[in-house]
């Protein structure tokens, strides 16, 4: 599995490491702030990859049960050693999360470029199905064309993005600009649905 060649504590794609940390930092602010959890909340990383955001939330609201996802045994051998105690879930075949508990909210980082419609779909209504009833799940999105190309080939416009959340069973959608990576060229968006 490719995954399993970039599950390394420097994470992927070359981008230095101050500016990894300082997203890593944004994200978990904007993602705590929009999810607002209490204490003790379970709260799913989908696509959670070596951990870095689920250590950071840690360090920020320790009192979280964690649940980290990721089709890739290597990235969740990682995550574990840098954000314990939390759950972990293999979604082996990259598409259905078996075992997804309920979730008081969930989120996904830099992850959906990277798969086709029809598995973000399968992801996407898993999420949706492991949710208590208004609770949000945070996402973000590159936009754009898909270029089919490389490892982020999948990008999507706003539209379908809309469409995908709507048609797995998200009833409420909000786009927020996301600032923290324009400057290496992509366009970013985030979204909120419940």
């Amino acid at each position: 599995m490719w995954w399993d060649t970039q599950a390394t504590p420097q994470g992927v794609f070359g981008v230095p490491e101050d500016d990894y940390q300082l997203f890593t930092d944004r994200q978990t602010e904007f993602i705590l702030d929009t999810l607002e959890p209490w204490k003790n909340d379970r709260i799913g990383d989908i696509g959670c990859g070596i951990g870095r955001l689920l250590a950071a939330m840690r360090s920020r609201q320790s009192d979280l049960q964690l649940v980290g996802v990721d089709p890739s045994p290597r990235m969740l051998a990682q995550a574990a050693l840098v954000a314990p105690p939390l759950t972990l879930i293999r979604n082996e075949d990259g598409r259905e999360i078996h075992g997804m508990p309920r979730l008081n909210g969930a989120y996904s980082v830099l992850t959906f470029q990277h798969v086709v419609d029809s598995t973000v779909a399968l992801i996407l209504s898993d999420v949706a199905e492991a949710l208590w009833i208004r609770s949000k799940f945070v996402a973000q999105w590159l936009i754009g064309a898909p270029d089919n190309t490389g490892p982020m080939s999948y990008p999507r416009t706003l539209e379908q993005i809309e469409s995908l959340l709507f048609t797995t069973g998200f009833s409420d959608v909000e786009f927020v600009p996301d600032w923290n990576v324009t400057r290496y060229s992509e366009e970013w968006v985030w979204t909120v649905a419940r």
